[in-house]
């Protein structure tokens, strides 16, 4: 449609009534020029802008700042550059852009330059913190179920009552020392809350006898691992929480239940629960013996470690568990 001059002829005209902001900065991060919708987006006129740099613009920036990418781009450290910024208006109003440039070099031309496009994102933007707003509350909320569903199981037994809170608390601080990711850490969390919750399908007298269990009342109580999971089935807290309360009696050389898992079988997370459940469990008191020390439970966690514990876990429980018990007075 055009030729070589007609190109010419529509470039400039294309440039300034282009729907998006466009400008050209020079290669000290100045604006050479800038179109009108730019200027729109900034609340600035022409002559306002020129001679301005990006960053001049930007009171908040997603990613490295403006100038530290053009300095990279021209040190040929970066190919791809842009980003969400916040721009601030003259008369005190802010607008969200997305915003990308290219590095052009012209031959004959002897200082590359940077042409930009910068789009409106404000209603995207607004919108997704809004959404984000919503999913803190309902996980808020959630975290305030389960610890809800954790003090009614534990309502039934005086003698373990905060055991399930002691147990997330060390569990999810030995997945901090680990150096897990924020899902998995919340996973370890909400699914220490709620490990013993299948107690509540065990007869109150079996949970309270003041003596050392029989096998037969030792073989109900195995089954509060699946009937927890049970408790939740149909309840959407993921899969993670349902393996974490099945398997938090699994020991990693397969003799745990209730399903005799071995480590390979085993999710981390779960690994994680049985360290700090043992260890809670040893320094309460219980109606059959007074409460153990600190000390005796990291002897059997050495003993067990790489047999029935997974090393790593035992490694991160010994260095934070004094810690966290003595905040709680288990210690």
């Amino acid at each position: 449609m055009f030729g070589p001059d007609g190109w010419a002829t529509a470039a400039p005209w294309i440039f300034e009534h282009a729907a998006a902001g466009l400008g050209i900065v020079d290669a000290h991060g100045r604006f050479l020029d800038v179109n009108a919708e730019l200027c729109r987006l900034a609340g600035r006129s022409r002559p306002e802008l020129l001679g301005m740099a990006p960053d001049d613009l930007f009171v908040e920036y997603v990613g490295p700042n403006a100038m530290e990418q053009l300095r990279m781009a021209l040190a040929g450290q970066a190919t791809t550059l842009g980003g969400r910024a916040r721009v601030a208006r003259p008369d005190g109003s802010t607008v969200w852009i997305l915003a990308s440039a290219a590095l052009l070099r012209i031959p004959g031309v002897p200082s590359p330059f940077f042409f930009v496009q910068v789009q409106d994102i404000t209603d995207l933007q607004e919108a997704q913190v809004a959404l984000q707003s919503t999913a803190a509350r309902l996980e808020h909320a959630l975290e305030d179920v389960v610890a809800a569903l954790s003090r009614a199981a534990e309502s039934r037994d005086s003698y373990t009552a905060g055991h399930q809170l002691a147990v997330s608390q060390l569990a999810t601080a030995i997945a901090v020392e680990m150096g897990l990711d924020a899902p998995v850490v919340s996973n370890v969390r909400m699914g220490s809350l709620l490990h013993d919750i299948g107690k509540l399908a065990v007869p109150i007298e079996i949970l309270t006898r003041a003596r050392r269990l029989t096998p037969a009342e030792h073989g109900v109580v195995e089954t509060h691992p699946d009937a927890g999971a049970q408790f939740l089935d149909g309840v959407y807290l993921g899969e993670p929480i349902a393996d974490i309360i099945r398997q938090h009696h699994e020991r990693i050389d397969g003799s745990g239940y209730p399903a005799g898992l071995d480590g390979g079988q085993i999710r981390l997370e779960s690994k994680i629960v049985a360290v700090a459940d043992v260890v809670d469990a040893m320094c309460a008191h219980r109606p059959y013996r007074p409460a153990g020390s600190l000390d005796d439970a990291i002897e059997l966690l050495r003993a067990g470690r790489g047999r029935s514990f997974d090393a790593s876990v035992v490694d991160a429980a010994m260095d934070c568990a004094r810690d966290v018990l003595g905040s709680r007075g288990r210690v």
